[in-house]
């Protein structure tokens, strides 16, 4: 009989492994139901002799087969840690009933809860309570950190992954964010921009969703609502802090000076409305209203962010938001009218015309904006910007947060597709006429290609097709783009304001005309 159990024992161990964790264990996640601290290392000196010898093995697979076999360590005692060559990870054993967060601070050789045990820390992680809510018994919090990032063929900061889990516990939307600070070895490159991420089971790759990258003094912390594996990742950046302050002072600079056109244009429209009030100048004038909006919410935004009052920063970004939604739909009204103007061989007269432009252009972005407050009320606030200029100093404004960036470019990047499409659209009808006019001109006016060109770029302006260059800014075109996105329509009121004395200047002449033909008849 004793020979029988013995043979059904062997069989387990040799179906299981026993404590001899093979290549092939990490990747079909054929493991023992529970593993103890040498099942542990020999897994650990397996990912080691992977890495080394940098075989074609699909990583994705080791890395969570690994993750599952960490969870089922058996030990005794409160604490238990383990390292190799790549590998470095610590245990917790946990009650729910008296638990109160968990901080783990590791370097490249050792790691542990008690921050005087590790000497130069280059990651430190504070776990918080909530991620024991729904556990009722006691268990263990796991903690591992891959010390390269060649199983995940990235470059991340310090060549460190940090990942942490509770066994059997999905753990997602936490209240108070995990921290996971990574304190630099060196600096960053000047064109480099650091994003925080986690491993994506269900994608098997790196996401960003649900992290929030907070950018300080030699050190990048990540505030994530989950629990996984973490790393931050590095990028090349098209801009160099050198430009980014050159672009920063350009769009300042340019939307002062389109504020002060603007507000000049709005002024001398009331002063002399009479002179020209057709239906063009009342678009022209909404869009300017809008863009002084715009640039009135825009240029202090920042400066009054600092201050961190959430009624104030929610009232800046809603305004700011609004304004903008107003923008480009007066915007489009332009291509619209412009539409009629060109298109329509009758006159068609329709009641209350500019009444119902109005409505839609102030209406339907305010209807936008409603819509966002309504589904997500604390989608507007501060939104922070990581960016490494001014000595690793974030950027914040008040505008819609970090945690809608989906949000955030569907209101925006999506409206401003819309109204680009059509408004492209229309420019090109608008170039197709005038070529066909002077097909037909005599030749001292064909020779006055200039005032065509003028006529195209001056309706680029009103049509805000500029702002299409958002969607082009990748490649080698990332930095000139960027800098004709931020001359341009940092400069769009003055060329408004160029395009409204030149029309006025129109119906000046042509109102003297009228006079003189009515007195010499």
């Amino acid at each position: 009989m004793w020979l029988v159990m013995f043979i059904l024992l062997m069989v387990v161990n040799a179906d299981e492994g026993g404590n001899d964790c093979k290549k092939e264990n990490l990747l079909t996640g054929k493991m023992p139901s529970s593993a103890d601290k040498d099942y542990i290392d020999s897994c650990a000196s397996t990912v080691d002799s992977i890495i080394d010898n940098s075989e074609d093995v699909m990583s994705d697979e080791i890395i969570e087969n690994m993750e599952k076999i960490l969870e089922r360590l058996t030990f005794d005692g409160s604490h238990n840690n383990f390292t190799s060559k790549y590998l470095i990870g610590h245990f917790s054993k946990v009650d729910p009933v008296h638990f109160d967060g968990l901080e783990i601070y590791a370097n490249s050789d050792k790691v542990s809860s008690d921050h005087g045990a590790v000497v130069n820390s280059t990651v430190h992680l504070a776990v918080p309570k909530e991620i024991l809510a729904n556990v009722a018994s006691k268990t263990t919090v796991v903690f591992c950190m891959y010390k390269t990032n060649k199983l995940f063929k990235k470059t991340v900061v310090n060549d460190q992954v940090v990942g942490v889990s509770v066994p059997q516990t999905k753990i997602t939307s936490l209240a108070n964010p995990m921290n996971i600070t990574f304190f630099l070895k060196q600096p960053l490159n000047p064109n480099e921009t650091a994003k925080c991420v986690f491993w994506d089971v269900s994608t098997r790759k790196w996401n960003s969703s649900g992290c929030e990258t907070i950018l300080a003094d030699h050190q990048i912390r990540c505030q994530c609502n989950h629990m996984t594996y973490f790393a931050v990742l590095l990028n090349p950046s098209a801009v160099s802090e050198a430009h980014l302050k050159i672009l920063s002072t350009i769009s300042f600079i340019g939307c002062g000076i389109s504020l002060a056109c603007l507000t000049i244009t709005l002024v001398t429209y009331a002063a002399c409305w009479k002179i020209s009030n057709d239906h063009s100048t009342q678009i022209h004038i909404n869009l300017a209203a809008a863009l002084v909006l715009l640039n009135l919410f825009f240029l202090p935004n920042e400066n009054l962010a600092s201050f961190k009052n959430k009624t104030l920063c929610r009232f800046l970004a809603l305004m700011l938001h609004y304004s903008l939604l107003c923008s480009f739909t007066w915007m489009g009204i332009e291509a619209f009218h412009l539409y009629r103007l060109l298109c329509k061989v009758f006159n068609i007269y329709t009641s209350r015309y500019i009444l119902k432009l109005c409505l839609a252009g102030w209406g339907l972005p305010a209807i936008a904006v409603s819509l966002i407050i309504a589904i997500k009320k604390d989608a507007y606030g501060l939104r922070i910007i990581p960016m490494k200029e001014a000595n690793y100093t974030n950027i914040t404004m008040c505008y819609i947060t970090n945690e809608y960036n989906t949000l955030y470019y569907i209101a925006n990047i999506g409206y401003l597709a819309v109204v680009f499409a059509f408004n492209t659209f229309m420019l090109g009808v608008t170039v197709v006429k005038l070529m066909s006019i002077r097909s037909t001109s005599s030749p001292t006016e064909k020779r006055r290609a200039w005032k065509d060109i003028c006529t195209i770029l001056g309706l680029s302006s009103l049509l805000g097709t500029t702002w299409g260059l958002a969607f082009f800014n990748f490649g080698p075109l990332s930095l000139p783009g960027l800098y004709f996105f931020c001359v341009l329509n940092s400069l769009q009121g003055v060329f408004i304001f160029l395009w409204f004395c030149t029309s006025r200047q129109k119906a000046s002449k042509s109102s003297a005309s009228s006079d003189t033909h009515s007195n010499k008849t």
